[in-house]
């Protein structure tokens, strides 16, 4: 799939972020945008999540999220019929999209399930970097220097709702611009 073709769809991509409890693993926040013929429908799926491990300090200073604030949230096995149902077969968005999709099929391995296809997933770091336009392609670089401004949930962190919606809107700014 052409991260600019998403026409087979009929125009409805999910953006995507995770926090974890530990780099590269263990899903603590989940955060999804539903953007559809070229808009934010207003959609959104948000959930914090109880790991299976503890939350590694370097993570928790990224992030901000400690224990106390997932003691009494559901595990990724509870949430992720309602995730995938919100995802559903539409192509997935991520800022980095090989971090995303390896977190998001470790945790559907660990519970015996197929990992998504690498064929729906769309980067929108690939397509800031194709571009050509920015000093750095990281996330929060390419949104400055195109003017996107979101809240993060928690000042000074990574969130996974804000970092999607940053996503989508890269994505939305960029899509004109990249090969197909």
């Amino acid at each position: 799939m052409s991260e600019t073709d998403l026409s087979f769809m009929g125009g409805r991509v999910v953006a995507l972020d995770f926090e974890t409890a530990v780099s590269y693993d263990h899903v603590i926040e989940i955060g999804c945008v539903e953007i559809k013929d070229g808009r934010f429908t207003g959609r959104e799926f948000h959930r914090l999540v109880k790991p299976i491990v503890p939350i590694d300090r370097f993570t928790e200073a990224v992030h901000g999220i400690n224990e106390r604030d997932v003691a009494r949230k559901p595990t990724f096995a509870k949430v992720v019929d309602e995730f995938l149902n919100f995802i559903g077969q539409s192509p997935i968005l991520a800022h980095s999209e090989q971090y995303e999709r390896n977190v998001l099929a470790r945790e559907l391995v660990r519970l015996g399930r197929a990992a998504i296809e690498r064929e729906r997933f769309v980067c929108t770091c690939r397509m800031a970097r194709q571009s050509g336009r920015f000093v750095s392609n990281g996330l929060r670089n390419v949104c400055e220097e195109l003017g996107i401004v979101e809240r993060p949930l928690r000042a000074g962190r990574h969130d996974a709702l804000a970092d999607a919606r940053m996503a989508g809107r890269i994505y939305l700014l960029l899509r004109a611009e990249c090969p197909a």
